[in-house]
């Protein structure tokens, strides 16, 4: 089976065929909403940027059968390897070589409406399609800009070694956990502390099978856990802040063995004093929600 970065590979591949001359930067915004038959149907935007002399236009892409059979491989092989279905792909790739993607889980916006949303795209990123424009034409005349990443500069992580890393979470998070664990929670909000230190707080649980009834309780600090998530969120962001998650959420059931993840790059709540549902008050719930889904006794 093909691996979901080497899909994402085709879909930038076929996207790059597509491409007019002059781009620098290919944006692709694809929501997918199931049918009564679970068939896709889809709305899309697919655009280039493109540099005509000292400006910067948009140029539509057509659709294509080919990039939307990559995008449909994509979107049912993650939903096999993560036991969930993404609703919206968002994929920028830049003439020199930077790409990002992403994934959302919630309902997408009416399909109608995608276009509209990417009107004044080029405005909204000026300053960087401008500084990409800048380096491709020193480039052409012959100067110092190069196209490819400094040895030096970090690469954000690709799908496979995200994967690779949330694993090692997950393997950890087992390895610490109380034994007869049925199901443990985690939540971690990252932030710079006052030196600048990037800094975890975090909620570790667990729902332990205590016999007789459901156990519920903190899973305490375990360094090699908090580096890991550490390393995710370092690797993920690849030295670009607006790439940072600030919220990762796991949970992780023993029985069938499956886990499931969930980014936010909003700002975090509880080390801002928000105390929420979503911050901390599902926790404090936790234990009855449980039993309200699996009853009173294991």
């Amino acid at each position: 089976m093909n691996k979901p970065q080497s899909t994402v590979d085709a879909v930038v591949e076929r996207l790059t065929d597509l491409a007019p001359p002059g781009w620098i930067r290919l944006v692709l915004n694809w929501e997918v909403t199931p049918d009564e038959d679970d068939d896709l149907m889809a709305g899309m935007a697919i655009f280039a940027v493109v540099r005509d002399g000292t400006e910067l236009r948009r140029s539509e892409i057509d659709y294509d059968w080919t990039l939307g059979q990559c995008i449909d491989c994509l979107y049912w092989l993650m939903a096999e390897v993560n036991d969930r279905r993404w609703t919206t792909m968002h994929l920028e790739v830049d003439v020199d070589g930077d790409r990002r993607v992403g994934f959302e889980y919630d309902r997408p916006a009416p399909l109608g409406s995608i276009d509209h949303r990417f009107d004044d795209y080029i405005e909204k990123h000026r300053a960087e399609l401008d500084a990409l424009a800048e380096a491709v034409q020193v480039g052409e005349s012959g100067g110092a800009a190069s196209m490819s990443p400094s040895p030096g500069t970090p690469q954000p992580a690709g799908l496979d070694e995200q994967q690779e890393l949330i694993q090692t979470i997950v393997q950890r998070f087992a390895a610490i956990a109380p034994d007869g664990w049925a199901r443990l929670a985690g939540n971690w909000e990252a932030y710079r502390d006052d030196d600048g230190r990037l800094t975890l707080n975090y909620i570790t649980v667990a729902i332990v099978n205590g016999g007789h009834e459901w156990l519920y309780g903190q899973v305490g600090y375990d360094h090699v856990l908090y580096d890991a998530v550490i390393e995710l969120n370092e690797r993920m962001a690849g030295g670009d802040e607006q790439r940072r998650w600030t919220v990762f959420d796991l949970e992780v059931d023993a029985d069938p063995p499956e886990f499931r993840v969930d980014f936010g790059y909003g700002t975090p709540k509880r080390v801002n004093g928000i105390d929420d549902h979503e911050s901390i008050g599902r926790f404090r719930d936790y234990l009855q929600t449980w039993i309200d889904a699996h009853g009173p006794t294991p």
